[in-house]
């Protein structure tokens, strides 16, 4: 038999100080009641005659009953307009934020694309596309751009990783992926065309695609002829889409919404008849009223997927010049899939940073800035400078908006609430056990 003191404190409150004598075991059972902390200290503790303690301090942390919920609105307030928004003054203050343009966000991702850390011949295409892209919207800031000589060391590591017979592959030596050859092309003659000397042999190019034209299959034979048509050579494209449309139709399964999308874009730029009302019918919509194409979740697919096939149609659109409305509402799905603060990879940022930049630049340039007057508790302000955040007291808040740039307006409050309601509105949550 041994003689043991044993100490129990909950939160420095004493709860047990007594001796006790053991023989094999003792357990202690203490009932305790969690306070408003957001943790519970326990210690436990023994001492024996001879002068052997022991003991343990525990934290147990306290979650509060309930959840954080949000409620407010977004709103992209387009030309000139006024809106009212009445909030709860129970829930507490409002945060307001409001943004006017795209191009910070754009430069941003530029930056992204000139940082990353891996250099295969895809990345290196697509840093030479955003570095590019990094200077336009530069110069369009007047702010100073520093990576000409990034801008001439790229061209160089594409001509030195170029295969003998003019073509790219992943790396140096790896075989030819006619997609990043069309890629690492664009990437080049964009720099031509931007100033810079690229030495790019469109001819010895051509040749080589002409001459394998008949042996491609598939996607690739879509690329060649898309960088044939890039390269301005003198090719009669009819036979070979023809040719391309009746391989498609003998295969068993049907075509993705990218392929028709992909098809048409080519001959739309080749000037063959074409028709796209009946890939209307793959317009879908967002939660937040954005639109997109195509069926297959970004994720999935690395080419057939909404945000390759949205590109896709967003080109078609522009061109056909009917539907400029919903170019806009594109570009804003676009952004709304930078989840994780950029686009999924380098080849996908590139292409969306060439697709809407040149519309951006144009819209800026002709359209009138716009400003916000904030109405709240019959006080008065007008907003010039975006982006902009506030917190603001609860209540009548009124958004007055002039201009022809758009404004993304958003206004919330926070607020705990201590017993959720089960919600399935927008989307539904279920957790289950394997």
């Amino acid at each position: 038999l041994k003689k043991v003191q044993r100490r129990f404190v909950y939160n420095g409150e004493t709860l047990l100080d007594a001796n006790i004598t053991v023989k094999d075991l003792h357990l202690d059972t203490m009932k305790i009641e969690a306070s408003e902390a957001d943790s519970l200290k326990l210690q436990y503790s023994l001492k024996m005659e001879s002068g052997y303690s022991d003991g343990e301090e525990r934290m147990i942390p306290v979650y509060k009953a309930g959840v954080l919920e949000s409620k407010g609105v977004f709103d992209v307030l387009e030309k000139d307009t006024t809106v009212q928004h009445r909030f709860d003054q129970k829930l507490g203050k409002v945060t307001v934020t409001m943004t006017a343009s795209i191009l910070p966000v754009l430069l941003e991702e530029t930056e992204h694309l000139r940082k990353y850390a891996y250099f295969c011949n895809e990345q290196l295409a697509s840093k030479l596309k955003g570095l590019l892209a990094q200077k336009r919207i530069k110069d369009y800031l007047k702010q100073p751009f520093e990576h000409v000589r990034s801008i001439k060391q790229l061209i160089k590591k594409l001509h030195e990783a170029r295969r003998q017979d003019g073509t790219w592959g992943w790396w140096k030596n790896s075989e030819a992926e006619l997609w990043i050859s069309r890629h690492v092309i664009e990437a080049l003659l964009a720099a031509e065309k931007a100033g810079y000397a690229t030495g790019v042999d469109k001819k010895e190019m051509a040749t080589y695609l002409v001459y394998q034209l008949a042996a491609f299959k598939g996607m690739d034979k879509l690329d060649a002829l898309e960088l044939l048509h890039e390269m301005d050579a003198r090719v009669d494209f009819k036979a070979p889409i023809e040719r391309y449309e009746a391989e498609l139709r003998q295969r068993s399964s049907p075509s993705t919404v990218y392929t028709k999308f992909r098809l048409i874009h080519l001959k739309q730029q080749v000037g063959l008849p074409f028709s796209i009302d009946s890939l209307l019918k793959y317009k879908h919509q967002t939660m937040l009223g954005n639109l997109y194409f195509g069926t297959v979740r970004p994720g999935y697919q690395f080419f057939d997927n909404t945000i390759q096939t949205t590109l896709l149609a967003y080109q078609v659109l522009k061109a056909g010049g009917k539907h400029k409305d919903m170019l806009v509402k594109m570009r804003n799905y676009l952004l709304e899939q930078r989840a994780t603060g950029y686009w999924r990879n380098t080849y996908e940022s590139s292409l969306v940073l060439e697709t809407i930049l040149p519309d951006l630049f144009e819209e800026n340039a002709k359209l009138k800035p716009s400003q916000v007057v904030l109405t709240t508790n019959e006080k008065k302000q007008t907003i010039h400078q975006f982006p902009y955040t506030e917190l603001m007291e609860a209540g009548n808040l009124g958004v007055q908006k002039e201009g022809d740039l758009p404004v993304y307006f958003t206004a919330y409050q926070q607020y705990w609430n201590a017993r959720p309601e089960k919600v399935t509105k927008d989307f539904t949550v279920k957790t289950w056990f394997e």
